[in-house]
């Protein structure tokens, strides 16, 4: 294997889905929980698959400003405060990344 040529992958590894189910959910709890205009900047959510049991998840926002970082902590903040440790069946959800409009990781936090 030393000697084996390293082929790095010419495309994602991680597979990326859409959810829009937990997308709905997450703007339903942040109407009643005065987090209703952060999570309205959410325009799509991904769960993206790290390994067989871990995965991310992705919000991408109408964020497109460098003092947009404040309000897309505050958004991670709103979604890790809904999520509550509630990995669901599929696995354990590591992180929340938010992204901006060009789909640039403008802020991260832990779940």
């Amino acid at each position: 294997m030393a000697n084996a040529k390293s082929t790095p992958p010419t495309g994602p590894v991680a597979k990326r889905s859409e959810d829009e189910h937990v997308l709905r959910g997450f703007r339903t709890w942040a109407e009643g929980h005065g987090a209703g205009a952060a999570a309205r900047s959410a325009a799509r959510l991904f769960t993206v698959q790290l390994t067989e049991v871990d995965f991310d998840v992705e919000l991408v926002t109408s964020y497109s400003n460098p003092e947009d970082v404040a309000r897309a902590r505050a958004l991670a903040g709103d979604f890790s405060r809904w999520w509550d440790g509630d990995h669901g069946d599929v696995g354990v959800a590591r992180n929340v990344v938010i992204l901006d409009v060009q789909g640039d990781r403008i802020a991260t936090q832990r779940l």
